[in-house]
């Protein structure tokens, strides 16, 4: 039986200058030609995980503590995603290993 996918992206706007919110909304990009369903959150973030199968935190050291310390006990799978890719367009091959994978697993889960 698969398993819907429902993504909380977080990230810290002003993580990197811009560049973690530049690299939510490649993640998104990707989700979506997946059609993986997602939610970002950038200037609020959630209360609780509640209805996401998992999270993806987009940012520097400081939103990963943040992250930590505001969600002690969340019990779905997170990834942490530091590294802007340079070039992520659709069908494009050159997309970074850490992406592909995650996007990879999401797909196989889905089709259990």
């Amino acid at each position: 039986m698969s398993q819907i996918r429902q993504i909380a992206i977080v990230c810290n706007p002003q993580a990197g200058k811009g560049k973690s919110l530049r690299l939510s909304r490649q993640i998104q990009q990707q989700l979506q030609t997946r059609q993986i369903a997602h939610t970002i959150f950038s200037d609020t973030w959630p209360v609780n995980f509640d209805g996401f199968t998992d999270v993806f935190i987009a940012g520097g050291d400081g939103t990963l503590n943040y992250f930590i310390n505001r969600y002690p006990n969340i019990s779905i799978p997170y990834q942490f995603l530091k590294e802007v890719p340079e070039t992520i367009l659709p069908g494009n091959c050159m997309e970074t290993t850490v992406l592909k994978n995650i996007l990879t697993v999401h797909s196989t889960a889905s089709q259990s």
